[in-house]
């Protein structure tokens, strides 16, 4: 008796999983329309704090998202080398991780905190101004960054769907010590 109502508690468990999976309302036709798509080829300047270094990078990152939600993804360069780039925004605050691929820094990772403005420039075109800190994960190394983009608008393709975007939400303070 007692499996019997063992087996009965985890099939109606999972029949109410699916009935709420279920009841999820799919995106209303104004957000998906609103969804966007960026492209942006950025300059900027990061450098260490107590004055232990410094240099230029480029990032180039596409954009994904809506409203307040957005995810980005894309290659970093430096003097130490190619990078990936991921995280995402959430009501204009970031968080960004970046790993080396090859160089004396392959497999380190670097997590950049930021916030974003936006200026349009043309109805496709956005200047993007982006600044905040970085650290190195695990280690003692963090200092201040900024960069600016212009940033084209690309126009989806009536072929392609776009997957559902899943907003990163930003890192809680950087008080903390890695």
């Amino acid at each position: 008796m007692r499996t019997r109502r063992l087996l009965l508690l985890v099939l109606s468990s999972g029949l109410i999983a699916q009935s709420a999976l279920a009841a999820r309302p799919a995106p209303s036709p104004t957000e998906a329309a609103a969804r966007q798509t960026w492209r942006c080829a950025y300059k900027g300047r990061w450098s260490a704090e107590g004055g232990k270094g410094g240099g230029e990078f480029a990032w180039k990152v596409q954009w994904r998202g809506f409203g307040a939600n957005w995810s980005l993804g894309g290659q970093y360069e430096d003097a130490f080398g190619p990078s990936t780039l991921s995280g995402g925004c959430r009501d204009g605050k970031c968080k960004v991780s970046q790993t080396y691929a090859t160089g004396q820094l392959a497999g380190a990772t670097y997590d950049w905190f930021g916030t974003y403005t936006d200026q349009a420039v043309a109805p496709d075109r956005t200047l993007n101004t982006f600044a905040g800190t970085w650290r190195r994960r695990g280690g003692e190394a963090r200092g201040p960054w900024s960069a600016t983009a212009e940033c084209q608008l690309v126009r989806p393709s009536s072929r392609a769907p776009q997957a559902p975007i899943r907003p990163i939400a930003p890192g809680k303070g950087e008080a903390k010590k890695p």
